[in-house]
């Protein structure tokens, strides 16, 4: 019994032409003489080397630039105000060094 060998450039079309055949399988392999075994055999070939293709395509993409935009920190002023008209303004943001600063500043004013 002599086995039907088919080449890639055969049973390519043959898979891609089932997508949009809009057949059952079975049936699309009836039609075109197919083993259903064979068929799905090539199908995996097909779908193994679709991947690997893509896979070396992604890996020629360019990098596209990205400008990452920080938001500007708007300064306030904290303003604290006693009763005996003494007032302190701090108009920059404080580390943790001018934090202690500050509150060394307010408790010698109590």
């Amino acid at each position: 019994m002599k086995k039907n060998h088919r080449t890639k450039s055969e049973m390519y079309p043959l898979i891609e032409g089932f997508a949009s055949s809009g057949m059952k399988l079975d049936a699309y392999c009836k039609a075109h003489k197919l083993n259903y075994y064979t068929y799905r055999y090539w199908l995996r070939k097909y779908k193994s080397e679709k991947k690997q293709d893509s896979v070396k395509d992604s890996s020629n993409l360019n990098f596209i630039p990205v400008k990452v935009m920080v938001p500007e920190i708007k300064e306030e002023t904290l303003q604290i105000f006693y009763p005996n008209g003494v007032q302190i303004a701090v108009s920059r943001v404080l580390d943790m060094e001018g934090l202690s600063t500050l509150k060394k500043l307010v408790s010698c004013l109590d």
